[in-house]
């Protein structure tokens, strides 16, 4: 979701799709207070985070996730809705994961690879490219 959006689109948006966590950065995350949602606050220190709470992944074991089936839904990217109300529409793993590794393969990412990213991170479509850069263990470097 954009920052840029007002704080009534985007409890809409998490209210339509009745969300229950969402990752945001610690500037932002007093915005959802009012919400009935789990923040994950992000920060340059999430990987330390997880690895002293008992979560570390190897790099080559990265793409499992215990549980999780092609067929589950991983991400509902909203549009503006041709109303003025934004719609959602779903996005299972099973084909995210085959997109991202078509990607990844085409682009020819590498571990350690610096990417430029100059799109909104709220656009789907970057959000794609996005979530394929840190599958590859590349970074994306953000033009401001």
């Amino acid at each position: 979701m954009d920052p840029a959006y007002p704080d009534s689109r985007l409890l809409a948006i998490i209210n339509e799709f009745k969300a229950v966590v969402i990752s945001t950065d610690p500037e932002e995350r007093s915005r959802f207070d009012d919400a009935d949602i789990r923040e994950v606050t992000v920060t340059e220190d999430l990987p330390k985070h997880l690895e002293e709470h008992g979560l570390p992944v190897p790099r080559d074991q990265a793409w499992k996730m215990s549980g999780v089936q092609p067929g589950d839904l991983a991400v509902v990217a909203f549009t503006s809705g041709s109303t003025g109300k934004p719609k959602g529409v779903l996005h299972y793993h099973g084909r995210l994961t085959s997109e991202h590794q078509s990607y990844i393969w085409n682009m020819e990412y590498k571990g350690g690879s610096r990417i430029l990213q100059f799109g909104s991170y709220a656009f789907h479509c970057i959000c794609w490219r996005d979530w394929a850069i840190f599958f590859a263990w590349s970074d994306a470097v953000r033009s401001i």
